[in-house]
């Protein structure tokens, strides 16, 4: 099956978060009628509840789900911090361990076997192991993650290209990308000092590494704007990873990043937050599908939708929906959130 992403893309996309190998409340049919050409799945919990190894039996994430569109893999990375922050694991200098909040298993996540994980799930994109961060770190922490992301990322492209070698000669039209994760805090010269020994290594493509957000939530311009500049200097792909509210995304396009993706749109969608296109001002408008001034709104969700229950559906009826507790209204809402964003530029 050819990689999505060895083509040359011709507009930004947004990839939903298929967080454990789905995409909530819809199917991967529901995913391609709303314009979706990629997703993004997790690494660590894909790996945890579904064994990479019995994926890769079944022949890979493709195989396994039946979607045939692009998928990025997370590093595990993000997920592993997660954890560590509440005190279900730790952090060492090669490696991170942790448990398995659902079953209290024990796990351990190193370059080498985050590799391993995303080749045996057969994705398209795999992404190294980087040292995640708090976005208030202080200026030595962040020192020490650029240092260790640039370690670790040494190791995995080293070890990926040996893998790539071996799985190659038994499946030669498997043919992954590899992308690396800027560090760097909200230090611009450490961001730079990461991205210069970043690319230096060799990537096919660079995604923003920490938060885009400072501790009170405002969204930090200058940093990912920064960011931005940096992997628009190699021509390769520049991915947003987690950047996912309308008003950030177009502005990071408009800074050059041509990758995003997020849980926002449709974690949001099951709590009745809907993102509506306007066609005149070609605006993502935020509507709150719940309160009581839709009960009696006849407005179709989007009357110019290919989607048949998009043009046909009230903001009326999916407010009664919601209210009864219908499975159709996460579903509705998910799918006019994702078309949506797959209309942002």
């Amino acid at each position: 099956m050819a990689n999505y992403f060895r083509q040359k893309l011709t507009k930004p996309i947004f990839m939903p978060d298929a967080t454990y190998g789905i995409v909530n409340s819809v199917s991967y049919s529901d995913l391609k009628r709303v314009g979706t050409e990629a997703i993004v799945t997790n690494t660590l919990h894909v790996s945890m509840n579904a064994d990479d190894k019995h994926v890769n039996n079944l022949g890979g994430f493709k195989s396994f789900t039946g979607w045939d569109g692009g998928v990025i893999t997370d590093s595990g990375g993000f997920q592993a911090y997660s954890l560590v922050k509440r005190g279900l694991g730790k952090m060492f200098d090669d490696r991170v361990e942790f448990i398995n909040p659902r079953n209290g298993s024990k796990h351990i996540l190193t370059p080498k076997s985050s590799i391993d994980i995303q080749l045996n799930l057969r994705t398209d994109v795999v992404i190294v192991l980087d040292d995640c961060l708090h976005p208030s770190s202080s200026r030595e922490r962040v020192e020490q993650s650029v240092e260790k992301t640039t370690r670790w990322a040494k190791e995995c492209k080293e070890y990926f290209t040996l893998r790539i070698k071996e799985i190659q000669d038994k499946d030669p039209g498997y043919d992954p990308l590899i992308f690396c994760v800027i560090q760097g805090g909200q230090e611009l010269d450490l961001r730079e000092r990461s991205f210069n020994e970043l690319n230096e290594i060799g990537f096919d493509g660079f995604g923003f590494g920490g938060w885009p957000t400072s501790d009170d939530n405002v969204f930090l311009d200058e940093i990912v704007e920064f960011n931005a500049k940096l992997a628009n200097k190699t021509g390769k792909y520049n991915y947003a990873m987690g950047i996912g509210y309308p008003k950030d995304i177009i502005k990071c396009i408009k800074w050059g990043y041509n990758l995003f993706d997020c849980v926002v749109p449709t974690r949001n969608a099951r709590h009745g937050l809907l993102y509506s296109l306007n066609k005149e001002t070609r605006e993502v408008e935020e509507l709150k599908i719940t309160r009581s001034e839709y009960r009696d709104d006849k407005t179709p969700l989007n009357e110019d939708s290919e989607i048949e229950e998009l043009r046909n559906t009230t903001r009326a009826y999916l407010n009664y929906l919601f209210r009864i507790k219908d499975t159709n209204s996460l579903r509705i809402a998910t799918l006019l959130n994702l078309e949506s964003y797959n209309s942002l530029k």
